[in-house]
């Protein structure tokens, strides 16, 4: 036999060897990976899902994780299971024993007795030498400011998964990213206005309120309060709380915001040519279409200019100054401005404006003093925003680099009308229903709204959403904060009235004469550099 022959075989050999040893090598990672699988996912200590931090805009940790640890059991590997039970009482005494007797009764392999449990706890549980009780590591989601930021954050549930807010809509970045997710948020603002406005409805025994405080020029918003408001850390007794609570208003809710819109509605008219500052509407007497009546409150019962009827809030002229537009205009112009879509923003609760089908004169008419149709604070803030810039700058949640401008749009209005717009937010400060908004350290543009509440198909007239919304400083507008109050009651300082210039505007004033020395560094605009001349 030759060498050839020989060896042969020997070849055919080392290869069926190779075969069978990368056969055994993939039988047996597909073992370990079902053997894996197999084990309860809350087991695998190495596998403990871990979360990001979430800060403010200065590094303050807003969101963290804590290690603690979690108590579980195989119940069919533990014998006595009444003493186990007593002795886990003693330990736990706000449990009862027969809570625990149940668990230990279970047919399952593994149950859960107790999660996030104290190093104390740990080692006591460790020295009753107990067969068939583990403990591991545990993570639980902790948040230092407790309700203070609860509606932008959201939380997350026992096993660490956003399932709501930031949390919720960030949730692949925060588990795949440990770098700390930097928002726009400052907790120096949130504090301050979150007292202020905790305060106001307080003190008019209002059903809750909210605010939104954002940078106009970098589209980060500083601040977002909505009250009344939860704890992220009681998700367990969340259900038994007031829908209320959960209920962010500045995303989530849908409002007629009432006279505010009129800066809306004059910029539709002066921006279709249809009038200048100096046009006069007549607004001698009310306004009749069909069986409706539309009057003034406290009317100045005249023809007005159109910068008069922004001033007095003339509902008579607004609504001639909109009809001389028409319904296509006005419904093309809202959509420019986003009023007729939900805003783009982080936060997965982002509500639907409701919009009047169809756009007959009638809805003209009301939208033009912020009736018949609601939206949500976001879109206030937004659109506001896009009327004294000129461009939109979309909102956000997150930080954004400092040494980059912002991606704005194309312009959307004329530099005139913005223009016309601070000049006439201003005077409403001066000489309009705005008067207690203004500051005495900070000049500030303002507007207020009143608007009764919608309930039952009807109009309750002594149910207000009262609003304001500023922007600041006036001489270059950077800054935009809007507050609502809701269902506030008159009281002895606000001489019986229940308005927003009663309500809504001194809590403006009192929230920017405090913001004003904490944003005195930052009041120069990073991107322009024109200041207005304005009273």
């Amino acid at each position: 036999m030759n060498e050839e022959a020989f060896g042969l075989p020997q070849a055919r050999l080392k290869i069926v060897g190779m075969v069978l040893v990368g056969l055994f090598c993939i039988v047996g990672v597909r073992l370990s990976f079902v053997s894996l699988k197999a084990i309860p996912p809350e087991m695998r200590e190495t596998y403990l899902p871990f979360r990001a931090e979430i800060t403010d805009r200065h590094g303050i940790i807003l969101a963290s994780n804590l290690t603690l640890f979690s108590l579980y059991a195989h119940p069919l590997k533990i014998q006595k299971k009444p003493e186990v039970s007593q002795a886990l009482h003693r330990l736990f005494p706000i449990i009862p024993a027969r809570s625990f007797l149940d668990l230990l009764n279970s047919k399952k392999s593994f149950v859960w007795l107790l999660r996030y449990i104290s190093p104390e706890k740990r080692l006591a549980i460790q020295a009753l030498g107990i067969e068939g009780l583990g403990i591991m590591k545990d993570q639980k989601r902790i948040y230092p400011h407790d309700t203070l930021f609860c509606h932008s954050l959201g939380m997350t549930d026992i096993d660490q998964k956003g399932i709501s807010g930031l949390e919720h809509a960030m949730n692949p970045r925060l588990v795949h990213d440990r770098t700390p997710l930097k928002t726009s948020l400052d907790a120096r603002f949130q504090h301050l206005i979150h007292h202020e406005l905790t305060q106001q409805i307080h003190d008019f025994q209002a059903e809750g309120g909210n605010a939104l405080l954002a940078d106009m020029q970098t589209g980060e918003i500083l601040a977002m309060v909505s009250l009344p408001d939860f704890s992220p850390t009681a998700l367990p007794n969340l259900k038994s709380k007031a829908g209320n609570a959960l209920f962010n208003r500045n995303l989530s809710g849908v409002y007629e915001f009432g006279s505010i819109m009129k800066i809306h509605n004059t910029a539709l008219t002066l921006e279709h040519g249809k009038a200048t500052l100096k046009t006069v509407f007549d607004a001698s007497v009310p306004l009749r279409i069909g069986r409706f009546r539309i009057t003034d409150f406290r009317g100045q019962n005249r023809p007005l200019t159109v910068e008069e009827a922004f001033v007095y809030s003339s509902n008579i002229a607004n609504a001639k100054m909109a009809l001389s537009v028409g319904s296509k205009g006005q419904r093309a112009f809202f959509k420019k401005l986003g009023l007729l879509d939900p805003i783009g923003i982080e936060l997965p609760e982002r509500a639907r404006p409701l919009m009047p089908i169809p756009w007959s004169n009638t809805q003209v008419i009301t939208a033009s003093y912020g009736y018949g149709f609601a939206i949500t604070p976001l879109h206030v803030v937004q659109s506001v925003s896009i009327l004294v810039l000129g461009h939109k700058i979309p909102l956000t949640l997150l930080a954004r680099a400092s040494s980059l401008p912002p991606k704005k749009s194309k312009p959307i209005i004329s530099e005139k009308t913005s223009r016309d717009l601070i000049f006439l937010l201003r005077k409403a400060v001066l000489e309009g229903q705005a008067k207690n908004a203004n500051a005495s350290n900070c000049k500030i543009g303002a507007k207020t709204g009143t608007a009764n509440s919608l309930s039952g198909g009807g109009y309750r007239q002594k149910e207000n959403l009262t609003s304001c919304v500023s922007i600041f400083p006036i001489e270059q507008p950077r800054y935009i904060l809007l507050v609502s109050i809701d269902k506030g009651k008159p009281n002895a300082k606000t001489h019986g009235y229940a308005t927003a210039g009663w309500i809504a505007a001194p809590l403006i004033s009192r929230i920017v004469e405090k913001l004003a020395p904490l944003l005195d560094n930052t009041m120069t605009n990073p991107y322009t550099h024109s200041l207005m001349q304005i009273p």
